[in-house]
């Protein structure tokens, strides 16, 4: 996006005829810097020819995802403004591709978000999945247990059992 940003600014950038406060800062690539005066002479009340560029700039500085003034809603705002007041002007075709490409960007961090909430999601189910199997693991151990100590029991009661029929047996022979 930044590459674009670039782009449509030496497209149009033959349109300024001087300087302005906020241009060296914009050229150095001092975002924050460049905003600042920027905004300022927004606020000011420029000439109609000024307020195109102005809308242009603010619009890619705060388009920049990278930059110290990211701001997607706001670029999106001052590009909007700038179709609107100025629609057959130099900047309107950078500035609707600009648009485009917040758009495609804000769909790519929406489905990124989506994503990763899904992938929560995943995480948390297969986490209780575990829990639940771990669980059923130690029930089954407790039950194998429960098992032999029953089989042992049963054993135990069989040989018993059978000793008191042996008993029964030579006190009924004896007697």
């Amino acid at each position: 996006m930044a590459v674009l940003g670039v782009a449509a600014l030496a497209a149009v950038s033959g349109c300024a005829t001087a300087p302005k406060p906020g241009d060296g800062f914009f050229d150095a690539g001092d975002a924050a810097a460049a905003t600042r005066v920027y905004e300022r002479e927004l606020r000011a009340g420029p000439s109609e020819e000024e307020l195109e560029r102005l809308l242009f700039r603010l619009g890619v500085l705060y388009a920049r995802p990278e930059g110290p003034t990211a701001d997607p809603a706001r670029a999106a705002e001052l590009l909007h403004q700038l179709i609107e007041r100025f629609p057959a002007g130099p900047h309107r075709q950078p500035a609707e591709t600009l648009l485009a490409q917040l758009s495609a960007f804000a769909e790519c961090g929406a489905r990124k978000d989506d994503l990763q909430r899904r992938l929560e999601e995943e995480q948390a189910a297969r986490a209780a999945a575990e829990r639940e199997v771990a669980a059923k693991e130690a029930a089954l151990v407790a039950a194998k247990g429960d098992l032999a100590r029953s089989e042992a029991l049963g054993r135990r009661l069989e040989h018993e059992l059978a000793e008191l029929k042996r008993i029964d047996l030579e006190r009924r022979g004896g007697g």
